[in-house]
């Protein structure tokens, strides 16, 4: 068996398709859904005020704010 490759046996199908698009920063968002002209809002409905972008998703948003203690930032 090669390295590596028997995790990857083990990872749901989703989920390997969701790491691929976000390694490749390949994720729509609600700013690329509006350039495509599948939304009109470009901003975050968890999140208002905000723009709904990669770094919004995984750092800013206002859902990591009861994880960041745990992490200790």
């Amino acid at each position: 068996m090669e390295t590596g490759k028997g995790i990857w046996e083990l990872i749901h199908p989703k989920l390997k398709i969701f790491s691929w698009l976000l390694v490749r920063w390949r994720l729509l968002t609600n700013v690329h859904r509006v350039y495509r002209h599948l939304t009109m809002n470009p901003k975050c409905k968890h999140c208002p005020g905000n723009l709904s972008l990669m770094i919004h998703l995984f750092r800013d948003t206002c859902h990591l704010e009861w994880l960041l203690p745990l992490l200790g930032q």
